[in-house]
């Protein structure tokens, strides 16, 4: 987490600590479904 923390730091400059966490979850959402796709396709490949 800090890592992906570090990497928005770097990618856009902050206005505000919510703004920088509102921007974190945003991508911790987007991983998410990232990762439920590549289980469902890799599951897909396994068959």
């Amino acid at each position: 987490m800090d890592t992906l923390i570090t990497t928005v730091e770097a990618l856009a400059p902050l206005d505000d600590d919510g703004d920088l966490r509102a921007r974190v979850e945003a991508l911790e959402g987007e991983v998410a479904e990232l990762k439920a796709r590549l289980d469902s396709l890799l599951h897909h490949l396994g068959d």
